[in-house]
């Protein structure tokens, strides 16, 4: 499956299996968010160098932020992620 082209039937498929908890990370956004859709979480990490603006039509850079990574640590069925600011 080509998650670029299926997007949507991977979302299906993760929504279908209710009683299941998936998790999906996604790096190189340059901005940290977190949003959950009922059984599935979406998280993007910040990035290393510079930080965007959110909700902006432009790429600007959002100096308010600094940059950082995030960190997920999976014990047994908990996981627990954190973002680090540098």
């Amino acid at each position: 499956m080509n998650i670029t082209e299926n997007n949507n039937l991977l979302v299906q498929f993760m929504l279908k299996h209710n009683d299941i908890t998936f998790n999906v990370f996604s790096g190189h956004v340059h901005q940290e968010f977190y949003k959950r859709i009922n059984n599935v979480c979406f998280y993007t990490s910040p990035s290393t160098c510079y930080q965007f603006e959110a909700q902006s039509d432009n790429f600007n850079v959002d100096r308010s932020l600094s940059n950082g990574y995030r960190v997920i640590s999976l014990h047994g069925n908990t996981l627990t992620t954190n973002v680090i600011r540098l």
